[in-house]
């Protein structure tokens, strides 16, 4: 099935779901079929009818819960990527994020993760990012979009950072951007702090993990003496409190960056 694009027909990327909740997986056909970009050619309820169809269509984008009756998504996954030259692109949602799943999924390097519940518009969102990502739009327009909305979003970033007293420079504010970068994207990512964040951050600086927890932890101790003006409107109702976790820092200022828009 195509679409016209700039005056052009264009082949819709096709997607296969896979998600045994039949309420959420309608709700996504409709969403999907008021969509020129995208078309659903599969619906499954476990990994193993799922894979069926993945073998048989070939989908552009695979979307995958991980707790299915049967076998899971990631027996899902893992089957996909043992498939001979095939790289859709693969999103997983699920309602938990313990370490053996997110160990797995690291290691089959899936493209995106969001824990449940998750907006169907903010999923076809995000694949419309993973689709200029991964350079699939025409006209070279994927890169210049990837390129608008990462500097864009980046410089929001840098410009808070600046004016919360943690000055480019070292290591703690290269990785309070990234994963403010990464959680103003997605909200939920916020849950994945600690198991998918800081190992992603550490492998990119060839770091420890536990090292990213502490440099972070040493640039909000900096930023609270340094305590500029924009530091006590963003965390007004924590100026008591002597300590503020990683985690609430970096969700508090995603959320404030996020509403800048």
């Amino acid at each position: 099935t195509k679409y016209f694009w700039m005056g052009k027909v264009m082949k819709k990327f096709r997607i296969v779901l896979a998600d045994d909740d039949t309420e959420w997986t309608q709700l996504f056909e409709l969403a999907v079929s008021k969509k020129d970009r995208y078309e659903l050619v599969g619906i499954a309820e476990d990994g193993d009818s799922a894979f069926q169809i993945i073998k048989k269509e070939r989908p552009d984008i695979v979307i995958s819960d991980i707790l299915m009756p049967k076998t899971d998504g990631c027996y899902l996954v893992n089957s996909i990527r043992q498939m001979q030259n095939y790289r859709p692109i693969i999103y997983i949602l699920s309602g938990i994020a313990t370490d053996p799943i997110v160990r797995i999924l690291q290691n089959l390097e899936i493209d995106y993760y969001s824990l449940k519940p998750v907006g169907v518009n903010t999923i076809l969102s995000k694949l419309d990012l993973l689709i200029a990502m991964r350079g699939l739009m025409p006209d070279q327009s994927s890169q210049k979009i990837t390129i608008q909305y990462t500097n864009k979003l980046e410089q929001r970033v840098e410009d808070v950072l600046m004016d919360i007293g943690m000055a480019p420079g070292s290591k703690f504010h290269s990785y309070m951007r990234d994963a403010l970068i990464a959680c103003t994207i997605d909200g939920s990512n916020v849950n994945l702090v600690t198991k998918v964040l800081y190992p992603d951050i550490a492998k990119k600086y060839g770091v420890s993990t536990p090292s990213v927890e502490r440099g972070l932890r040493y640039g909000i101790q900096t930023v609270r003496k340094t305590n500029t003006p924009l530091y006590q409107e963003i965390f007004s109702a924590m100026l008591s409190k002597r300590n503020i976790s990683n985690t609430v820092f970096i969700a508090t200022l995603a959320n404030y960056i996020r509403k800048l828009d």
